[in-house]
């Protein structure tokens, strides 16, 4: 029987391509939900069980055509998914550089298999580096291997270099004055004679020069070396003794 439209076929049937049809079941093809039986509704181009109109869902899933399922894990057909931010997220180390991830465009994100779109645990980890947030110092420090990953900020330790007459507090090194006591718990130990060890350095000028130093601009300068060599008692070292600095 030709037709314009259903209210001109009979009851269990439909009007399509301009005839009357049987109405279609689950499973089967459709235009509308007028085309499907029983209440049926018609998604995905499939008379369906459901509208099934949530996110990562579909009528027709290979397998289960005709029942509203969950879109298999790493796939998203219909691009419903979008861009992840991950805004938090490193990396890992490149060398001695720590750097963020970028954020995941659409194309790299999927649906998860359970109803929704993979978020940043999923997508960051496997992202490009952005931008460095931490560089070691090459000298005095050491990464830890334990940060930089996922939502772990970088961490840069501080250590002690070989050989001894190096030593280092909080990642920055300085050369300390031969027969140095090396270093204890990152902390460089006094080892000058008794005498040199003074809590106040602005020394009086004739102890200065019996000790063969003399003085220029609030320094120590050691006398009768080879080149300069220039003194100072960094602020971190306990009892503030003196040592030579980098030149």
């Amino acid at each position: 029987m030709n037709c314009t439209n259903s209210s001109q076929c009979d009851a269990g049937a439909f009007c399509g391509t301009g005839i009357c049809q049987p109405l279609r079941n689950q499973g089967q093809t459709c235009a509308a939900a007028s085309d499907c039986a029983g209440g049926l509704a018609c998604a995905d181009g499939f008379c369906c069980n459901s509208s099934c109109g949530s996110l990562c869902q579909a009528c027709n899933v290979a397998g289960s055509v005709g029942t509203c399922t969950n879109i298999p894990a790493g796939s998203d057909p219909a691009s419903e998914c979008g861009l992840v931010s991950c805004a938090g997220w490193y990396a890992g180390w490149t060398g001695d550089v720590c750097n963020t991830a970028q954020n995941a465009p659409a194309a790299a994100v999927d649906c998860n298999g359970s109803g929704a779109c993979e978020g940043a645990p999923q997508v960051c980890p496997v992202q490009a580096v952005n931008a460095v947030v931490l560089d070691c110092n090459n000298t005095c420090q050491v990464k830890n291997l334990s940060t930089c990953t996922g939502m772990v900020a970088p961490v840069c330790n501080a250590f002690t270099p070989m050989p001894n007459t190096q030593s280092c507090n909080s990642g920055v090194c300085q050369q300390n004055i031969p027969l140095h006591g090396g270093c204890a718990a990152d902390l460089p130990q006094p080892h000058e004679p008794p005498e040199l060890q003074r809590r106040d350095l602005r020394w009086p000028r004739q102890r200065l020069r019996r000790h063969g130093h003399r003085q220029r601009g609030g320094r120590a300068l050691l006398a009768g070396q080879r080149g300069r060599v220039v003194w100072r008692a960094p602020a971190s070292c306990p009892g503030r003794q003196l040592r030579r600095a980098a030149t």
